[in-house]
């Protein structure tokens, strides 16, 4: 089954949320989302980068607005 870009930008940031940050990178990330797809998502990698780095960008922000 394909996914769209939309549906697995949902899956990325989902599994960030819930992720350990001392064991997280990008390719666990894909290898999960492969597990849970049942889809090969290599050629997913840019995408699944944009998403990792806006989420990134996003959480900094909110923790710095705090301060």
């Amino acid at each position: 089954m394909k996914y769209s870009d939309a549906q697995l930008r949902s899956k990325v940031i989902a599994h960030l949320k819930a992720a350990n940050y001392d064991a997280l990178s990008l390719k666990v990330i894909r290898q999960a989302l492969e597990k849970e797809l049942g889809n090969d998502l290599s050629e997913k990698r840019d995408l699944i980068k944009q998403c990792v780095n806006k989420f990134s960008d996003e959480d900094v922000r909110q923790i710095t607005n705090k301060n």
